[in-house]
């Protein structure tokens, strides 16, 4: 456990924007294909009025998400892409003087969001099974947590016992950040949305194949909301974003057959990566959380050199040479493989840098 001091400025964030039609993205967990939805945006476009500005709070759009999960619209809060969510919970419950707290490994834009109020950071590191720690002196004083389930990016799903022990524990808030929460299935709201004090955030951009759109959206209960809506600005939902995130609400198939396809295919990479000499964690995600048998950082950049990216992940102290995957279709996954066949020297000694406390990992944080 480390705390470090406030620390303002922009956050290092990949550039995802690569036009060359040779590469493959393994390294962003995006759906492998757009919503269907995205073919009719001209015809959106045009039936509404761009002239003009859309709702102050995006009001469509709750009524749209309070309808597909029947909860109140007063439930939910709707912005740019979910990192507008979690930047509002943070500067509602943090400041100078203030500690918030995540996950190393995590996401990145977690720590930034804490550190960009004035707050102390407290970095919890998981344990040698990827697991929260067993010591609940982690939990105390903390103003506001940030979670993930799936987690980014070992891909294990948070339990409830663990969530509702977070939840009596923190002083503040807890989010829980589900960006990848359709992959998964679990219902995490029945349990954590009477605790008062834990808000959901999702996405659009992974499941639902609309990461270009920018659309994101807060669940908690209505007087948390109602708190976090006065750290928000109004019209930063763009009306055509708006429109196309409500349509697509009305075709949930497709997420249906992404989430499937992902289901069938990520055991399968999992296996291959396994034959060739990686150690994989189980995963609840679009992705894989592995060691390969080189180091991480010369595997990632032989692999771009061939037009494939993947994700070189923070150190750990348990397992500090490990990249993430993203799991793609079968024909984008045999392109990853040959080209990990072509780089990796299979009869070279094959380093294995993580303990054997590794070993002994579970899917899911209880």
């Amino acid at each position: 456990m480390v705390e470090s001091p406030a620390l303002p400025g922009p956050p290092p964030v990949p550039d995802y924007v690569d036009r060359d039609p040779r590469l493959r993205r393994f390294d962003n967990n995006t759906a492998p294909r757009a919503h269907p939805v995205v073919a009719r945006a001209g015809a959106l476009a045009r039936s509404i009025e761009l002239h003009r500005y859309g709702t102050a709070w995006g009001g469509r759009l709750k009524a749209a998400l309070a309808e597909r999960y029947g909860l109140s619209e007063g439930c939910f809060l709707v912005g740019p892409g979910s990192d507008a969510i979690l930047d509002a919970a943070a500067r509602a419950y943090l400041g100078p003087g203030r500690l918030g707290a995540m996950l190393r490994p995590g996401y990145e834009l977690h720590a930034n969001f804490v550190q960009r109020t004035g707050a102390r950071l407290r970095e919890i590191h998981l344990d040698g099974d990827l697991l929260l720690p067993a010591d609940p002196a982690w939990r105390r004083g903390i103003d506001a947590l940030f979670l993930a389930s799936p987690h980014n990016p070992t891909g294990q799903a948070l339990g409830a016992d663990e969530l509702t022990r977070c939840a009596e524990a923190v002083r503040g808030l807890v989010v829980v950040d589900e960006a990848y929460a359709e992959y998964d299935g679990q219902d995490l709201w029945t349990e954590g949305l009477p605790l008062g004090n834990v808000l959901f955030t999702r996405t659009f951009s992974k499941a639902w194949g609309l990461a270009g759109l920018r659309v994101g959206y807060g669940v908690g209960p209505e007087e948390l909301v109602a708190r976090l809506e006065r750290f928000r600005y109004p019209f930063t939902l763009g009306t055509l974003s708006e429109e196309i995130a409500c349509a697509a609400l009305r075709e949930p198939a497709f997420v249906t057959r992404t989430v499937a396809e992902v289901r069938r295919e990520r055991p399968r990479l999992a296996r291959e990566l396994a034959r060739r000499g990686f150690r994989v964690l189980p995963s609840a995600a679009n992705f894989l959380f592995a060691v390969p048998p080189v180091p991480g950082p010369e595997l990632v950049g032989a692999l771009r050199a061939r037009g494939i990216l993947i994700r070189d992940v923070r150190p750990t102290p348990w397992w500090p040479n490990a990249v993430r995957f993203t799991v793609g279709t079968p024909g984008d996954d045999a392109a990853l493989l040959a080209a990990i066949d072509a780089v990796v020297d299979r009869g070279a000694v094959r380093a294995d840098p993580a303990p054997a406390t590794a070993r002994r990992r579970r899917a899911r944080r209880r």
